[in-house]
Order: C-alpha cells, then structure tokens, then sequence
C-alpha cells in the first residue's frame, strides 16, 4: 500500500491523459514569445509534409458515388450529423507531451472556451472522441468521423496557432482556399505547386460548405500562405484584391470571421456562457510557420483526388483508471482549494476527480 506522500510523488511523475487545472494555469502564463516561432522553415516546405486535412481526397470521391456515406462532408462546413453534440468534444490527450507542450495545448484550447461555446473535455465513455498525439506531422479530420479519431500534434506543431488551426479542422471547418467561391477571390497558380500537393487546392463542392454569408477573408486562420506546396519559391496563390496576397496564411489566431462562423455553426449565440465575437482588429504579421502537414495516406499519383484508403478502425474504449489514484483519499495538488468552483465543470470535472479528490468531494 502507497502511503500519502509516495501517492502524490508518483502522481506529478505522471502525464495524465487529460490537461489538468495546472496545465490551464500554465497556459495562462505562457507569453507571446512561448506560443509563436520565428524565422524557421515553413512546414509545408519540408518534402515529408503535405497537408493537414486526414483522407480529404477519399472522402470526396465517396461523396460524388453515394452521398450518405459516413465521412463525408455535407454543409455548413460538415453535416448536421458530423458535429459534436451540443459542442462538447471530448478527447484523450497522449503522455508524450512536456509540461510545457500541455501548457501551449490548454493554452489554446482555453480560447476556443472563452470565443465560443465549443468545450473540449477529458473523455470517460464516450465513442467518438479526439485522442491527440504525436503521430507523423500536424493533421486531422474535418468534423467528428465517430469512434477514435486522431488530430497529430507532432514535435514541429506545438504552437498556438497551429493547435487553433487543426482543432478547427476537427471542429467541421475546411481550409478557406478550399471554399466553393475561391476562384472569385484567389487565382490558383497551377504551374508554381509541386508534384502530389495538386489536391490540397481543390475547391470543396457548394454541397460540401456552409459560409454562413461570410466574405472570403484571407486573415482566416484556415487559409494556407501564398507559397504553400511551391516548387520554386515562387507564389501558388495570389489574391484578386490588392495587398491581400502578403496577408493569406499570416495570422495568429481566430479572425473575427472565423468566430462567426463557428459560432453560428454551433449556435453559439443561442446558448448561455457564449460570447459576442469581437470586431476585427488589425492583422499582425505572424511569427509562425503555417499548419501544413502530414498526409502520406494520400497518395497522389498525377490525377486530383486519389487516394489509397486505409482498413477502418474500430472505436476503442480508454481507460483512463490510473492504479495508486484511488488508494488514498486526498488532493494531488497543492492549490486545489483555488480550483474549488472547478470541481463541476464540463471542461474540468474529470481531471479535478483524479487530482482534487478531497476538495471535489469524491471520497
């Protein structure tokens, strides 16, 4: 039998499979310089990576063959029946990540809380969740798929902007060059883009996207750079209207457009705890490399959307028991009593059940 001390010894070795209250607050503390990169290589510029959207290619293929299959988008950037249930997304989060990795994580998963009425919370017994881990680059589903479904955060994409990115992906959002309307507003330079990345500019059909009403907006989060996949430097995108090429893929977090539509996606503004969208504010040139990554599941052999699908995966169950937790009845953390009023919360109340068990009242 652990004593008391031991138990909480072993406890702080340990990466839970959630973010906990610590991580939250670590997030608040981290500054500018600890959430942006500067000066390094673009992601998509490494001949490993492609791009950030899981198995983009099949599913639009399944679409245009038989429209009510799973998987594939519908509207409103993902069907009705691909969001997650009244906004919460529950997910796992791998024991790979650092202290300070968690911090950047809660860090921007914080802001979906405090922008929207999105919650992520930690996964007891739900089937479809997100498991967040260091896969192979940066990627994910666009809405919830069901079952296990993995957003990649891998080494080169712990950085704010870059979680907001691919979080929104699985939230139900394409990229912004992907929209229906995009040749009204960009010209695609065909010739410029490298071999196997031509997919990554394909349009997403009228059927498959949902705007809201919103105009283009080239200081989306979701928009790739004016070089992306480029294969000599040279420009794959320019926008039509003046002074907005230098602007695409350069922001650092959500613009005001990007709030709207989530919100309305979600019917935020229909629910308490949700918050008015700010107005918009002027674009900083950014100090990170854009969200560009993995997806050498899609194999691209010179025609737009092929793909060579991989075997389904089952929906898995965690458990997420943790053995000495429960031995003893008493806090793991020493400022339990400061996250009290946490106890019941949606985002919190798993976490604060293993580490606060005396003050939540669980013994």
């Amino acid at each position: 039998m652990y004593d008391e001390e031991h138990q909480k010894t072993l406890c702080y070795k340990i990466n839970l499979p959630f973010l906990t209250p610590q991580d939250f607050k670590n997030g608040i503390k981290l500054a500018a310089r600890d959430l942006l990169v500067n000066g390094l290589k673009s992601i998509w510029q490494l001949n490993k990576y492609r791009g950030d959207v899981r198995g983009k290619a099949l599913r639009r293929r399944q679409f245009d063959s038989n429209s009510n299959l799973r998987g594939v988008s519908r509207n409103a950037r993902i069907g009705s029946q691909y969001k997650w249930r009244d906004g919460v997304v529950p997910y796992v989060l791998s024991r790979d990540y650092s202290a300070s990795e968690r911090a950047i994580i809660a860090r921007a998963m914080q802001a979906y809380h405090e922008k929207t009425c999105i919650k992520f919370v930690a996964r007891t017994h739900e089937p479809d969740y997100l498991y967040i881990k260091k896969e192979d680059g940066c990627f994910s589903d666009v809405g919830r798929t069901g079952g296990r479904q993995t957003v990649s955060l891998d080494d080169g994409c712990i950085y704010y902007r870059t979680i907001i990115h691919e979080l929104m992906h699985a939230i139900g959002f394409w990229h912004e060059h992907e929209r229906p309307d995009r040749d009204d507003f960009v010209d695609v330079i065909w010739y410029n883009i490298r071999a196997g990345a031509h997919s990554q500019f394909q349009k997403v059909s009228p059927s498959e996207s949902n705007t809201f009403g919103e105009r283009y907006d080239y200081r989306s989060i979701m928009h790739y750079d004016s070089k992306s996949f480029s294969k000599n430097g040279r420009d794959t995108m320019v926008a039509r209207e003046p002074g907005m090429t230098s602007v695409m893929g350069k922001s650092d977090d959500f613009s005001p457009s990007d709030l709207r539509r989530l919100n309305a996606l979600y019917n935020c503004h229909g629910r308490p705890n949700s918050r008015p969208v700010p107005p918009p504010s002027p674009i900083i040139r950014p100090l990170v490399r854009p969200p560009v990554i993995d997806d050498e599941d899609d194999d691209y052999d010179g025609a737009p959307f092929s793909i060579r699908p991989s075997p389904p995966r089952p929906p898995i169950r965690l458990n997420l028991k943790i053995p000495f937790l429960d031995l003893i009845c008493t806090d793991m953390w020493k400022d339990c009593y400061k996250w009290a009023a946490m106890c019941r919360t949606s985002v919190l109340e798993v976490p604060m059940r293993f580490v606060c068990a005396r003050t939540c009242g669980h013994c």
